[in-house]
């Protein structure tokens, strides 16, 4: 899967959450898009809802992926800081 691919399924993922959250919640389609972590608007409980829509849609593409990684998740600065190092990361673990 390619970077464009993996770009449009996490983008696909984050409206999808969007719409279960709040207005003033929703999270900007930008790679600087803070998500978790020191700034970030996601509680961990939302980052792993996250974390499961984008697995999901991986899944449905025939890709089959863990992106629940405990070590990254306690790092404020990991892979989940930002839109863009989110992206890297499901990149990565493919």
């Amino acid at each position: 899967m390619k970077e464009d691919q993996v770009g449009s399924v996490v983008d696909s993922s984050v409206e999808e959450l969007n719409g279960q959250l709040g207005v003033k919640d929703q999270l900007k389609m930008d790679p600087d898009t803070l998500l978790y972590g020191e700034g970030g608007p996601l509680d961990s409980l939302t980052l792993l809802n996250l974390l499961v829509i984008v697995e999901g849609r991986l899944e449905e593409e025939g890709f089959t992926v863990s992106l629940i990684d405990e070590e990254a998740l306690a790092r404020a600065d990991g892979p989940f800081r930002t839109l863009q190092t989110f992206t890297d990361y499901v990149l990565g673990r493919l």
